[in-house]
């Protein structure tokens, strides 16, 4: 290890030209790269998530943001409001029962 902390300060403008050098096809290859944050387009049509995801779409148009009120009514029920509590769970329930028909 200290071998190679001095060669590390002894060489160090061949290290930093090293590591310049393997920086470029790093940032090609991000630069380059598609990411796809959409994961249900990997997912088979016939899954139950998938008819539960476009049914949502469909009736409601919730696919992408169906927990959203969830967690602000969660956030209400934390913060000492009860009877939140009950439309979170019909919420639930209302969720459940669409996926599962």
């Amino acid at each position: 290890m200290e071998r190679l902390a001095r060669f590390v300060v002894r060489h160090r403008r061949l290290v930093l030209f090293v590591a310049v050098l393997l920086l470029i096809p790093s940032l090609l290859g991000a630069i380059g790269t598609y990411i796809n944050y959409d994961i249900l387009t990997y997912l088979p049509a016939e899954l139950d998530s998938m008819i539960g995801e476009v049914a949502l779409e469909d009736d409601f148009h919730l696919a992408s943001t169906g927990m959203i009120p969830f967690a602000s009514s969660f956030a209400m029920f934390t913060a000492g409001r009860a009877c939140c509590f009950s439309r979170v769970w019909t919420c639930c329930q209302i969720a459940f029962s669409m996926i599962t028909g």
